[in-house]
């Protein structure tokens, strides 16, 4: 009996434990749900306290606006933007890009580095930036270089010179066609530039070399190319002591240009011609077969008409009309047997006279 009590007590004991155990593990889960069910909701409070400041900071930008430019028109790459092509609107803040345009002066006169459509806000980084224009820009004409067979107006080209030792050199980097009116081209050149060009032209009419544009693949991105032509200083001297070497010398190598297509369109020309003469050729004896064919019935309705002499010689159809000569209307072979009839005629009667 003391045995079972004994035993009693020790599963009363450790069943105790066990609860007290099990008791402290869910009492430390719900501290721990508890302190996280706070956390989260702490956390969704102040979510949402930053989502209603965001809203109410965006109410009050969507109240602000800013001046800003637009486009009113379609414009393409490298186009330089007018006064008249812009139009001032009035943005909200919230939407408005960092570095949009709200002064009047900053795009006008500038290029584009994409094509821009119409109402695009406009932004210093869609310009390309340009330095005044310069005093001694002028339109200049150059109608002796090489062109690109795909070339048009508003293409940015190279301006370049090949010797006849292989040496290659850049004339002028990245100018714009302005116009375009082959062999003609109009680009804009400065004053040093119009002298490099000149040096260029008579450098390449006293040493035979040839000047020829490359046109860009993609000018807005690219960027200028450095002209490497040295200006030669004695070309320089000729050209203060003749002002007129210069349009000589572009003369000059239009010339050769045009001599050069001249020749080329002629060669084009006979081959064109050879061709055309061997495939008449393969014709001509079905010609002279319908013409031998008309001369026969001509002759035939003739004969018909008239009795032909039996000493008369036929004329064969194929005959050559350069062969035969005429006289007094008859072929020369029918005049000369006339001739020898009449001789024959006039002895024999001698002859019976005797």
């Amino acid at each position: 009996m003391f045995k079972l009590r004994k035993k009693s007590r020790q599963l009363l004991l450790a069943g105790s434990v066990g609860a007290g155990v099990v008791g402290l593990i869910f009492i430390i889960y719900v501290f721990y749900s508890h302190v996280q069910l706070r956390t989260v909701r702490q956390q969704a409070s102040d979510q949402v306290t930053q989502f209603k400041q965001e809203v109410q900071k965006q109410s009050v930008q969507d109240q602000q606006q800013i001046a800003a430019y637009v486009l009113i028109r379609d414009i393409a790459a490298g186009v330089t933007i007018k006064a008249e092509d812009l139009q001032l609107r009035h943005i909200p803040a919230g939407i408005a890009p960092a570095n949009v345009i709200s002064d009047r002066s900053k795009p006008a006169g500038k290029t584009v580095k994409i094509p821009l459509q119409k109402s695009t806000v406009l932004t210093t980084g869609m310009l390309n930036d340009q330095s005044p224009v310069s005093h001694d820009l002028r339109h200049r004409q150059f109608g002796a270089a090489l062109l690109p067979s795909n070339l048009k107006t508003g293409d940015v080209v190279d301006l370049r010179i090949q010797f006849p030792s292989g040496q290659d050199f850049i004339i002028l980097a990245k100018k714009k066609i302005n116009i375009l009116s082959a062999p003609n081209i109009w680009f804009t050149l400065t004053e040093q530039e119009i002298l490099t060009l000149s040096s260029a032209i008579v450098d390449a009419y006293l040493h035979k070399a040839s000047i020829y544009a490359l046109t860009y693949v993609e000018p807005e991105f690219q960027k200028e190319a450095i002209p490497t032509y040295p200006a030669n200083h004695d070309v320089i001297k000729l050209m203060a002591g003749d002002p007129n070497i210069v349009q000589q010398a572009e003369r000059a190598l239009a010339t050769s240009m045009r001599n050069t297509l001249e020749k080329s369109l002629v060669s084009s020309n006979n081959n064109n011609l050879i061709s055309s003469d061997s495939i008449l050729s393969s014709d001509r004896p079905v010609s002279r077969g319908l013409e031998a064919e008309i001369h026969n019935e001509e002759r035939m309705s003739a004969s018909g008409s008239a009795s032909v002499s039996p000493l008369e010689p036929v004329v064969s159809s194929e005959m050559n009309e350069s062969t035969v000569k005429e006289t007094n209307g008859q072929p020369a072979d029918l005049q000369e047997q006339n001739e020898i009839l009449r001789n024959g005629t006039s002895s024999s009667g001698t002859e019976d006279s005797f």
